[in-house]
């Protein structure tokens, strides 16, 4: 999605000032749920395959989870997806028709893959790899063929049924698939995404703090 004069100038003035405005990793999770995600790669650790994050926004996350993985001795790939321009137009349309208020539709969309990459050196997390794409219509060849460990962060819901779809066959026994913004007093709809792909492989769906959480049973 290009970006308006505004969002143009915004960027600029990030890049220029990224030394000083991510001296720390900033995530986009809400506290305990960064908690949750930090515990199931914790938890995830013994368990073969990448981790995977799916929608990093400024790389926060990806920063702060990269570096867990070092300080534990479990040095796995970090994949992080995003489309690195905001919202796919079409998906947020249909997300409006659901109650997603308008007033969010630019709120990722001052970013790029530039950016993301200097903020992730600068937190020296420099080995996520990141993979630009719309993880609807991105063929799951690009996904890690083994994952240990998931996190679906995209908000709406047609991405987060299309990563949850492209993910889960690809988690090994014993991984975990967290979906962010399953709380009904969210604006976001990714539930009803959850709730779809879950209807549809007749799983029970189980949320803690207001994700979605999928388990594989261990062999």
């Amino acid at each position: 999605m290009p970006m308006t004069m505004r969002g143009r100038l915004t960027y600029v003035r990030r890049r220029a000032l990224a030394r000083w405005l991510y001296r720390r990793p900033l995530s986009q999770l809400n506290p305990e749920r960064l908690y949750l995600w930090a515990q199931a790669i914790i938890e995830t650790a013994g368990v073969p395959g990448a981790v995977v994050e799916i929608g990093c926004a400024s790389g926060g996350t990806s920063a702060h989870c990269y570096r867990l993985l070092q300080n534990i001795g479990a040095p796995k790939r970090y994949v992080a997806v995003d489309t690195f321009s905001g919202f796919v137009p079409e998906q947020f349309d249909h997300d409006v028709q659901l109650g997603t208020p308008e007033a969010v539709r630019y709120g990722f969309s001052v970013s790029s893959p530039a950016l993301v990459r200097q903020i992730l050196r600068q937190l020296g997390a420099s080995g996520v790899e990141l993979v630009r794409g719309d993880i609807v219509a991105m063929p799951a060849d690009r996904l890690p063929r083994q994952i240990s460990t998931a996190l679906v962060d995209v908000d709406l819901s047609h991405p987060v049924h299309a990563a949850l779809t492209k993910t889960w066959p690809l988690v090994a026994p014993g991984g975990v698939v967290l979906v962010d913004d399953c709380d009904r007093r969210t604006g976001f709809r990714a539930r009803a995404g959850f709730q779809r792909f879950c209807a549809e492989q007749g799983m029970p769906e189980r949320y803690e703090y207001g994700m979605g959480v999928l388990h594989r049973p261990p062999l």
